[in-house]
């Protein structure tokens, strides 16, 4: 029961990350990084996916819709080409795009 909490505690703080990343804004600190979400365009109902998740049952049903609106979201920024269902498989497509040769020589699970 611990490990699935700081999984699902990661899984929630990777996707507040990728809202700002994709709004093009900076994440805040962490107890504001919530709340923050509600200036975000892109993503715009992950405040309240967040808040779904955190109070459902089947958590794994909401993971899959937070993933899958992350998935349209990079279509529609040209930030990958295809719409497979598992975000791991969009990792080269999203890599390059990366313009900064200093970032592009990191690994991929590098921060």
């Amino acid at each position: 029961q611990v490990a699935a909490s700081l999984a699902l505690n990661e899984f929630i703080d990777q996707s507040l990350s990728v809202t700002y990343l994709l709004n093009y804004q900076y994440k805040p600190y962490y107890k504001w990084s919530h709340y923050g979400l509600k200036d975000c365009h892109c993503l715009k109902d992950m405040q309240t996916d967040i808040q779904e998740l955190l109070q459902c049952n089947h958590k794994e049903v909401m993971i899959e819709k937070i993933c899958q609106k992350v998935i349209l979201e990079l279509n529609r920024q040209h930030l990958t080409s295809h719409y497979d269902d598992f975000l791991d498989n969009h990792t080269m497509n999203v890599m390059s795009h990366i313009q900064s040769d200093i970032i592009k020589k990191k690994h991929v699970m590098e921060g």
